[in-house]
């Protein structure tokens, strides 16, 4: 006596169709609720993939996954890399910034270069700029006494941030 084709998922049942989507054998029960020769699997998955909120990509473990939006992620990652190289170019090519914003990178470097050469014999970055050997030119510690050109040490003076305020270069804002 010949066992036949045994449904997929009762293997102890006969088969009685074989769903149009997967081309696996199955039993009446495992059959799809609107009928026809889907399995309820394959109709479950087709409605996900018709549907506009899910779109999903069957993969051949049959399992539904989210569809990769892979056209985005290459476009979100030139426009990306557009950006860096546009602003690293900008940064390198200072003839195209205006004399402001030269100046102020400028002033950045020079107060930069003041304290590297003034670090003490641990390493460690001056806690305040008026106390710099030599001490800064007269512009750039004017500029520093009004807050136009920022320094800011960390707490165990390793490293330090010189920042240069833009608004105060280009004058008010109207």
């Amino acid at each position: 006596m010949s066992a036949g084709p045994r449904c997929q998922t009762h293997r102890d049942r006969p088969s009685s169709f074989r769903c149009r989507s997967c081309r696996r054998l199955f039993c009446d029960e495992c059959r799809a609720l609107a009928g026809g020769d889907l399995c309820g699997r394959c109709e479950l998955l087709g409605s996900l993939r018709e549907s506009a909120d899910e779109k999903v990509e069957i993969r051949a473990t049959g399992i539904a996954r989210p569809r990769k939006k892979t056209a985005a992620r290459w476009v979100a990652l030139a426009l990306l890399v557009l950006n860096v190289a546009g602003v690293g170019y900008s940064l390198r090519n200072r003839a195209s910034l205006s004399p402001a914003v030269r100046e102020a990178f400028s002033d950045v470097e020079t107060v930069a270069r003041a304290v590297e050469r003034n670090r003490d014999a641990g390493h460690r970055v001056p806690a305040a700029l008026d106390k710099l050997d030599p001490p800064l030119p007269a512009p750039i510690a004017e500029k520093v006494r009004r807050g136009e050109i920022r320094y800011r040490p960390s707490e165990d003076r390793t490293t330090f941030t010189v920042e240069a305020a833009l608004d105060a270069v280009n004058g008010p804002r109207p």
